[in-house]
């Protein structure tokens, strides 16, 4: 099954209808044709059903070994629990086809150790209808809902039958190290002939329809702190924390915790492979099924960055500070709650200036005390040194004076009030 992009509106349409004999606007259809196939496609889903993500990740072009007619087995913790489940796919950056024979959920048993092998029953998945489908380049689509029910911090295996892999792979190239994919071949039978790779490839987003009567997702816009893991044990990221307080809390199940978080991305200007936070602040936050909060954490790499010669001069501050109020008012006319941190210290790092670190305590001066944000999150008071604030405190230092320790990233999720998440508000 071919799946096609989302058609142009009625209205539209018609105008074009009635106005053929204008050549301006024959060719203003020229040009709306000619985007057209730019739009994501998506397919219908049941409009009584309201979905939360329950895990996401940023989509970003990605190089791998070859997964033509290949099993892609994909491990992902989820932050809410449901009764039902839809899973998106992405080939955004694809330059051909991506064609799937088959795809399937399965709950892995608490304590897995053999992602290839869970221990539990495939729910297999269809996009339109059908089993097999295809996602045109440049495209995104989201399975059929299916029942589902799954808890909150469960795993869940997202498998793929890859037919037909496009020239250029769409996924993310940091996932947690539990979270490895694995694929093999089909012409190799054994698990044991699974390869395991660090990335996620072609899924976006698992949204679940939770038993709470209230839900929404918090969205976290970020770099690589955001992103990055906590080392080799497990899901160690702040956010992965904070969804585990929340749990404690009983709220999970109504809330998804989703991570947004980008190695490398700045505010201003592309980098991680990405577009910027202001850039993907659309597709990213806005998109996101159920989003009713997001925490904005990023910054860092653009102070680290301001004195690269082939990039011109650098933004000023007033620069910085007008893109975060763009943030705060994109979010706010959507409906979002939106809280703004402070940026850490990173005095010692390998990119740290005597200018950079003006323009971190000039942003976290305003993010303080004069930036509209629905609440502020102060991470910098929390992870500083006490004896010389512009570092790390020690015992919550990476190693490399930017990124914190698992010790730093459990900070940073208790340096959250829990309250900001309420769901009668």
């Amino acid at each position: 099954m071919l799946i096609p992009p989302i058609a142009p509106p009625k209205l539209l349409t018609a105008t074009i209808v009635l106005s053929l004999r204008s050549s301006l606007l024959q060719l203003l259809v020229i040009c709306l044709i000619a985007l057209a196939p730019r739009l994501h496609a998506t397919i219908d889903t049941q409009a009584d059903e309201h979905f939360v993500a329950t895990w996401a990740t940023t989509i970003l072009p990605i190089k791998a070994e070859a997964l033509d007619d290949t099993i892609l087995i994909q491990n992902v913790r989820i932050s809410a629990g449901g009764d039902r489940a839809r899973l998106h796919l992405s080939n955004l950056y694809g330059e051909s086809e991506l064609v799937i024979a088959a795809a399937s959920l399965a709950l892995l048993p608490e304590g897995h150790t053999k992602a290839t092998e869970p221990k539990a029953q495939h729910t297999p998945l269809t996009f339109g209808g059908q089993s097999e489908f295809t996602i045109p380049a440049g495209q995104n689509a989201v399975s059929d809902p299916i029942d589902f029910p799954v808890s909150a911090l469960s795993d869940v295996a997202i498998t793929l039958h890859i037919k037909k892999a496009p020239e250029r792979y769409s996924g993310h190239g940091s996932a947690p190290a539990v979270s490895r994919s694995f694929y093999r071949s089909t012409q190799a039978p054994h698990s044991a002939q699974y390869e395991r790779v660090r990335r996620w490839f072609f899924i976006h987003a698992l949204d679940v329809t939770t038993t709470a009567p209230r839900q929404g997702a918090i969205v976290l816009l970020g770099d690589s702190i955001t992103d990055g893991g906590g080392g080799p044990a497990s899901h160690l990221r702040w956010g992965d924390e904070l969804a585990r307080r929340l749990h404690g809390t009983g709220k999970t199940n109504g809330i998804g915790v989703v991570n947004k978080g980008v190695s490398g991305n700045r505010l201003l200007r592309e980098g991680g492979r990405a577009p910027s936070a202001l850039d993907r602040f659309e597709r990213d936050v806005l998109q996101t099924s159920g989003a009713r909060w997001v925490i904005v954490h990023i910054g860092i790499n653009d102070c680290g960055t301001l004195s690269r010669q082939d990039e011109g001069p650098p933004p000023t501050v007033s620069e910085f500070i007008a893109a975060y109020e763009q943030l705060i008012d994109r979010a706010h006319a959507a409906g979002l709650k939106v809280y703004g941190s402070t940026l850490l210290p990173f005095k010692g790092a390998g990119y740290w200036t005597e200018i950079g670190e003006e323009y971190r305590k000039a942003i976290n001066e305003w993010v303080r005390n004069h930036a509209p944000y629905d609440a502020i999150i102060d991470f910098d008071a929390a992870l500083r040194d006490p004896d010389d604030p512009d570092y790390l405190a020690e015992h919550y230092d990476g190693g490399d004076y930017l990124h914190p320790f698992v010790t730093g990233l459990h900070a940073m999720a208790h340096a959250i009030d829990l309250g900001l998440f309420d769901l009668d508000k």
